[in-house]
């Protein structure tokens, strides 16, 4: 019987490939784990070092926190879950957006300095 957080790990990384289109062969292409590690992980047989949690959030273009975010059990990580799927998977699209956002709101809130 698989252990619980290997278990939910292991799914969360397969959805996430999924999203993305990608096959197990391809996530090793991308330089993830062997088709066979992988599968195991995903069926959380196994359990991940976070160099792998790593590898694999590199392989899918994200952070690797976004890999231990389970959105149905924690509020602040569904809201990121919500950010990420509202820029289309793309959390560096996200960042620079709401980062410019802020920038235009605070200089909106700071008197100009004229000497």
């Amino acid at each position: 019987m698989p252990e619980t957080y290997a278990a939910k790990l292991g799914a969360r990384m397969r959805d996430l490939r999924l999203e993305r289109g990608l096959s197990l062969a391809s996530l090793r292409q991308a330089g993830g784990l062997t088709p066979s590690q992988m599968s195991s992980a995903e069926r959380g047989r196994v359990q991940v070092t976070m160099g792998t949690v790593a590898a694999v959030a590199r392989a899918l273009g994200l952070p690797a926190f976004v890999l231990m975010a389970f959105p149905d059990e924690d509020p602040l990580a569904q809201v990121l879950e919500e950010i990420r799927q509202a820029y289309g998977g793309n959390l560096n699209d996200a960042s620079t957006d709401l980062g410019q956002r802020l920038l235009t709101r605070e200089s909106k809130r700071r008197p100009s300095r004229r000497m």
